[in-house]
């Protein structure tokens, strides 16, 4: 590994940035998560000469910027210059300590700024390092020791500690039609990488291993994955899972929230195996969250992703669904009955002829004219239902 220093100045990077030369999208980043506040402040102390953090950089000799770290600055600056937000307001304005004269800058748009400050925002110079020769693993190292004092959620650690590979595998199904389409998550939640801290859940559910869904063990489960793969029947059990759930939800479905999917997935996959075709799953999950039983709404609250609770919604909707299905079969066997009651019913009135009138008898055809292929009615019975059949035609 090498590291090069430099300063990079703001005309340098939107330069880059309108030649499409930087990638914000190494595995290891998250997406843009500051918002207007974060951003017009980081503007408004590049302005105004406070310090900046450095930027750091990977060359893959491509002369491509892939950022490491410095995505949301970065963001922010490319942002700002394209008058996505404003300077808040609230803050003190730019002082000029030359002309000793003060410069409106808050609440001002990039376009609002007069042309000594758009100069002095161009202008300005970022500390940048920049790696070469650096290898996936210690892109990962470089990231955890970068970002170890900063505010990054769990997911975002357990992501480094997965390795490359199994990166790969998250993204892989976490942009598959139901996760893309059906789950109910904001695109602020996938920018910090929701979805794929639920496929992890998914995974501990479906090795069958304590259901502690928890960031604490996540992580050891990433690194477990890291050091040893995924086994190839979960990870197939996962991609056929995620088709049969689309084809369940190929909408957006307001209970399709992070504290459901996994539990709502470890039962569809035992519903694939089980031959459940996707409109009964459907019915049942539907029903279940029109009427959520209290005991389940009470594992959803707070330590919802303890092993306790994890087993208790997964306990519930198993049940909820052996009951359903088992309704479903009775069902189905008194549908069945009842066809054979009505056939032989109206078998018994077809031998029957001289206990019934002629217009009865041609009724109970009209419900079930296949009988007549099976079984011989009397002449006249015949003739009339034919001559009928023939009028309506």
């Amino acid at each position: 590994m090498q590291k090069h220093t430099r300063p990079i100045n703001v005309k340098e990077l939107l330069r880059k940035e309108e030649a499409e030369l930087i990638n914000f999208n190494l595995e290891v980043q998250r997406g843009s998560v500051w918002n207007k506040k974060q951003k017009g402040m980081l503007i408004h102390s590049l302005i105004c000469d406070y310090a900046i953090p450095p930027l750091y950089f990977v060359d893959n000799n491509d002369k491509i910027i892939n950022v490491l770290d410095g995505q949301q600055r970065m963001r922010a600056i490319i942002e700002y210059a394209n008058n996505e937000f404003s300077i808040p307001l609230n803050v003190h304005n730019y002082y000029d300590d030359i002309t000793e004269t003060t410069i409106e800058i808050e609440g001002k748009i990039f376009n609002e700024l007069n042309e000594e400050i758009k100069d002095i925002f161009n202008s300005k110079n970022i500390a940048s390092y920049t790696f070469k020769e650096i290898t996936e693993i210690e892109i990962e190292e470089m990231f955890k020791r970068l970002n170890s004092g900063t505010a990054l959620r769990k997911i975002e650690y357990t992501r480094v500690a997965i390795g490359h590979n199994m990166r790969s595998f998250l993204t892989e199904i976490s942009n598959m039609d139901f996760f893309k389409t059906s789950i109910n998550i904001t695109d602020k939640a996938r920018n910090r990488f929701m979805d794929q801290e639920i496929i992890l859940q998914i995974i501990t559910l479906l090795k069958n291993e304590n259901n502690n869904l928890s960031g604490a063990k996540l992580l050891k489960l990433a690194e477990e994955l890291n050091e040893n793969g995924i086994d190839e029947e979960v990870r197939q059990a996962i991609i056929n899972t995620s088709n049969y759930l689309f084809n369940v939800f190929p909408e957006k479905e307001k209970y399709l929230k992070k504290v459901h999917i996994p539990i709502i997935f470890k039962l569809a996959n035992q519903a694939i195996k089980d031959n459940i075709d996707v409109m009964t799953f459907f019915d049942l999950i539907d029903r279940f969250f029109e009427n959520i039983p209290d005991a389940y709404k009470e594992a959803c609250q707070a330590g919802s992703a303890k092993a306790e609770n994890v087993n208790k919604r997964l306990e519930i909707l198993t049940e909820q669904f052996n009951k359903f299905l088992e309704f479903a079969h009775k069902e189905d066997i008194k549908s069945d009955i009842g066809m054979k009651i009505g056939k032989d019913s109206i078998i018994r009135k077809i031998e029957k002829p001289d206990e019934l009138e002629i217009e009865e008898e041609i009724e109970a055809l009209e419900q079930y004219p296949d009988a007549m292929q099976d079984y011989h009615a009397s002449d006249d019975i015949t003739a009339a239902y034919q001559e009928q059949a023939v009028g309506v035609m």
